[in-house]
């Protein structure tokens, strides 16, 4: 009799283990492009009971229908997205009751970025384990600039285009003689899609007097289920902490309008009185008139230095 008894609770115990899911193997990070296939794996024991009720299905983030299903003794599916990309003659054991368990994705996309699930049931039982895998594109750019709106504050800008998923942008500043580092807070942050990938653009305007010091600005661009990180730095002085100051040779000689409309005055007056002086009293040609041989021929010439001098005292006369 207690032979009998302890054999029917080791049956119970025994058949209440159901459905075992050993280890789902998912890749973590792919890069758009990279790779031609894939394999999702998910391995499991089912009791020997239990085996003819077994059906193997893989869900992707939270759509209610699955993408492939497979009972065994029959052929697997691709289903939803999956249609189309799974290479259904992969088997990922010999093991007739985990032959097709696997996925084997075909060039896999963004778009098939997400949680799975593997979900394994008998007739009495069933388990499920989820992993997510990110098909990622790396960033086309990464840009960090600054700009004065204002004399008095400088806005820092950092911009990211042509990245999948959407990454998280951060903004950080150092500053002082421990180089202190800090988040920026209170930026401003626009995300557009664009052909399938994202542009993010995160800027803050800064008064300059919250500046203690020369400030390093860091942008940093992480992309979500990657170790991928991409960083852009500028230092930045503050206007009230500049010592430069013009030098002469910096500085635009400054003329003032009434002193050139004056001298161009005293030009034509000068002109005036010559042509005047010279046809009364002389009766000579004007300098205008001297040939350019007799003026270039003879630069000592008396007559020349005459003029040059009865010039030089006319301006000094008026």
């Amino acid at each position: 009799m207690w032979t009998w008894i302890f054999g029917f609770f080791f049956a119970v115990f025994v058949g209440s283990q159901g459905v075992e899911i050993v280890n789902i193997n998912v890749p973590k990070a792919i890069e758009n492009g990279t790779v031609s296939s894939l394999v999702l794996d998910c391995d499991y024991n089912v009791p020997e009971d239990e085996k003819n009720g077994l059906v193997v299905k893989w869900y992707l983030r939270d759509i209610p229908v699955p993408v492939y299903q497979w009972i065994p003794g029959r052929k697997p599916q691709d289903l939803g997205l999956l249609k189309g990309k799974v290479n259904l003659e992969y088997r990922a054991s010999e093991d007739y009751h985990k032959k097709y368990r696997s996925l084997n994705i075909l060039n896999p996309t963004t778009e098939l970025s997400g949680e799975y699930k593997c979900h394994v049931s008998t007739l009495e039982d069933e388990k499920e384990a989820k992993a997510i895998m990110t098909v990622y594109v790396v960033p086309k750019s990464v840009e960090l600039w600054t700009v004065k709106p204002n004399p008095e504050s400088v806005n820092v800008t950092c911009r990211v285009e042509g990245v999948y998923p959407e990454a998280k942008l951060e903004l950080f500043r150092e500053h002082g003689s421990f180089r202190t580092r800090a988040p920026v807070v209170g930026a401003v942050v626009q995300t557009s899609w664009r052909d399938g990938t994202y542009d993010i653009t995160l800027s803050k305007t800064i008064e300059d007097r919250t500046l203690l010091s020369e400030t390093t600005f860091d942008c940093v661009a992480t992309i979500p289920g990657t170790d991928i990180q991409k960083t852009r730095r500028l230092t930045y002085l503050p206007a009230h902490l500049s010592t430069t100051t013009p030098t002469p040779e910096d500085k635009e000689p400054y003329t003032s309008p009434k002193s050139s409309e004056r001298s161009a005055e005293l030009s034509e007056e000068v002109e005036e009185i010559i042509e005047q002086t010279f046809s009364r009293r002389h009766n000579a040609p004007v300098p205008s008139e001297i040939s350019q041989a007799e003026s270039t021929s003879s630069p000592r010439n008396p007559r020349n230095l005459f003029l040059l001098a009865f010039s030089l005292l006319a301006i000094l006369a008026r």
